[in-house]
Order: structure tokens, then C-alpha cells, then sequence
């Protein structure tokens, strides 16, 4: 190997799975028991264990709405379209398609939620 240790204080168990009620193991590393935990964050997404992504969704949806306010509150004097575009390109768009190759929102109500954001 290449010598990396691994910090289990960084290392969480989830089960994944779409049953009501799941069984409960006790995994470890190196004989330290995991937390089990029912959500994580993990590179900027936020996951859960029935994998419906509607925290990440409200995270999201908050956060655009945020920089979209920053950006009509900053940019009422800005004659050129252009800016203002590359403005909501760069700080609302990018943050609602960050990695939504996995989160993709598969319900209609998180679907309308983002598309709300757009129609501002």
C-alpha cells in the first residue's frame, strides 16, 4: 500500500435500502465501530438512505435563491444583458446542475421547485 491512514472519525456506515424497517449491523475498521448514519454530505451532495435527494433539492433550491437575490439586488443598474447573463450562468445555474448526473430530481414536486428558480 502506500501508507495512507485511514480516519475513521471520517468514515460513516449507511444502509441503503426501501424496506420500512432494516436491520442494523454493526460495521468497523480496525475495530472502531462506524457511526451509522441515515444522511451524509459527500463532494457538495447531499445523500440519504431511501435516495430521494430531497434534502440536497431544498439545499440547492435555497442557495440559488440566495445568489439570485444577491444578483437583483447588485444588478438593477446593469445596462447589458450579457452581464446579467453570465452573472445567473455563473452563480444560479452552475449551483442547480452541479453533479445532476446523480441527483437528478425524478419527483415533479422538485422538478417545479428548480424550475421556479429559472423563471425568475
Amino acid at each position: 500500500m502506500n501508507d495512507l491512514n485511514i480516519n475513521i472519525k471520517k468514515c460513516f456506515a449507511m444502509i441503503f435500502s426501501r424496506a420500512k424497517f432494516t436491520q442494523r449491523y454493526t460495521y468497523s475498521i480496525n475495530n472502531e465501530k462506524l457511526e451509522q448514519v441515515c444522511s451524509i454530505k459527500d463532494l457538495g451532495i447531499s445523500i440519504d438512505s431511501n435516495m430521494s435527494f430531497e434534502k440536497h433539492t431544498s439545499q440547492i433550491v435555497n442557495d440559488a435563491y440566495k445568489k439570485l437575490g444577491f444578483i437583483i439586488r447588485n444588478a438593477k443598474c446593469f445596462n447589458n444583458i450579457y452581464c446579467i447573463s453570465v452573472l445567473y450562468n455563473s452563480m444560479v445555474r452552475s449551483k442547480l446542475e452541479y453533479a445532476s448526473v446523480i441527483w437528478s430530481p425524478r419527483y415533479q414536486s422538485q422538478q417545479k421547485r428548480i424550475e421556479q428558480i429559472q423563471k425568475c
